[in-house]
């Protein structure tokens, strides 16, 4: 179509070229708006649009907490695994190195691990005749840190897979006492306490440990249950034992170098070999701990026994016939001329005095109440009480039965050693405490609108 001069509005038809369809078109003014109809879909009646996300598909609440149990349990059998191996290949490697590597021998290796293993859970273990009840906490300490990180690295942070992983801990630290022939009667039952309060300690540390987890400030309940005088008593408890602890170690590495010769003597007596001397060695680090629990009584003033009749205190030293481990030859020698040694429980009231900085600090950062007396009280309430369970439960299991005989006594004897830690530690903090408090009253008297934590 083509525009015919002069005639704005007549149209000419022109011959379309070959292979092409008519074209028509209309000057802008003739043009007409669109007439179709817009689509009457409204955004309510449009399908929902289809996203993909990386969400997992709902799992029903009762495999869910299956699938939690199962962690717990999967976490606390690996722990349980390598832990039992690690104690097994020292008597395996002991089999190998003695001359008449026999059937039996092999059967007496397993067994002798199996015993050590459940004894290192806190069950008394029988053997020859003789119950063992002092634990190696060194042996301990190992079960410990295998469970936290297995149940940190694998298990679900819940009370299903908490609950699982100490149940698993109880029944194979009782099946394998009682099939390894270590324990029987009340001690299965002992084994498998003993085995369901570490693993609620070692899983349920590792749980909390993982991201995620609930911690006291996720708990409003129990921060109105647990009031901040009591968390900054208990934290302070940990530091001044701690402190106790530390010092104690280092007592122990002096007696170690002054009685370097006696054990000398020892071990050439003894003539292990290279085989059984590492047997030996790796044997002594399994009591360490425990020879730490024994330095701590002994600063703190009741001091510990190897063997009826003997006592090792502060001023007093009583020997009895020894067992030959090299280890027992870096005991604290007679008492000094001077009496120096009677000076040890103010180092341990010196713990409690850090502590009780400690807490002074966190009293003044927080303001209790403006300088309230039943904190205070209620501070020093917790210390004393938490030191004097911690330190209890530690000096219990590292005292008791090596042997028979004389040998049933042997260790700190806790009803008497923890209540006077606890007592010398909080006499620390309680000095502390006490002139920070009179000190705060003081300068309250010469400016009554003066902040506590200026004071």
């Amino acid at each position: 179509m083509r525009r015919v001069r002069g005639a704005p509005d007549r149209l000419v038809r022109r011959p379309a070229a070959v292979g092409q369809h008519d074209r028509v078109t209309t000057p802008p003014s003739t043009r007409t708006p669109s007439t179709r109809t817009p689509s009457t879909r409204t955004p309510s009646t449009r399908a929902p649009r289809r996203t993909l996300d990386d969400r997992p598909a709902p799992v029903p609440r009762g495999g869910l907490r299956l699938r939690q149990a199962l962690s717990g349990v999967l976490a606390a059998l690996q722990a349980l695994v390598l832990t039992y191996a690690l104690v097994v290949l020292p008597a395996v490697v002991a089999v190998l190195g003695s001359a008449d590597a026999t059937d039996d021998g092999w059967g007496s290796a397993v067994s002798v691990a199996g015993g050590l293993w459940v004894l290192g859970h806190g069950a008394p273990w029988q053997v020859s005749g003789a119950t063992i009840t002092l634990v190696p906490l060194g042996l301990t300490a190992l079960f410990l840190v295998a469970g936290y990180a297995s149940a940190r690295r694998a298990a679900h942070a819940s009370l299903a897979a908490w609950g699982a992983g100490a149940a698993t801990y109880a029944g194979a630290v009782a099946g394998v006492g009682a099939a390894a022939g270590a324990v029987s009667g009340t001690g299965v039952l002992l084994a498998a306490v003993g085995g369901g309060l570490l693993g609620a300690v070692a899983v349920g540390g590792g749980l909390l440990a993982r991201p995620g987890a609930p911690t006291l400030d996720d708990l409003p309940r129990a921060r109105r249950l647990v009031p901040p005088a009591v968390r900054l008593g208990a934290r302070t408890a940990v530091v001044g034992l701690a402190l106790a602890l530390a010092l104690a170690a280092v007592t122990v590495a002096f007696w170690a170098v002054v009685g370097r010769s006696t054990s000398a003597d020892v071990v050439e007596a003894l003539s292990p070999g290279t085989l059984g001397g590492l047997v030996l060695g790796v044997g002594q680090l399994l009591v360490v701990p425990d020879l730490v629990l024994w330095g701590l009584a002994w600063l703190a003033g009741p001091g510990f026994s190897v063997g009826a009749g003997s006592t090792f205190a502060p001023g007093a030293r009583e020997l009895g016939p020894l067992p030959s481990v090299p280890l027992l030859g870096g005991l604290p020698g007679a008492p000094s001329g001077t009496h120096a040694d009677l000076w040890a429980p103010a180092l341990v009231v010196l713990c409690g005095i850090v502590a009780g900085w400690y807490a002074w600090r966190g009293v003044r950062r927080d303001a209790y109440r403006e300088g309230s007396w039943r904190d205070a009280l209620v501070l020093l309430a917790t210390t004393v009480v938490v030191v004097l369970a911690v330190a209890w439960v530690l000096l219990t299991l590292a005292s008791g039965a090596v042997g028979p005989g004389a040998m049933q006594v042997t260790g700190a004897r806790a009803p008497v050693a923890a209540p006077v830690v606890a007592a010398e530690i909080g006499a620390g903090v309680l000095v502390v405490l006490g002139a920070g408090w009179l000190r705060a009253l003081v300068a309250q008297r010469r400016d009554p609108g003066l902040p506590l934590d200026e004071r």
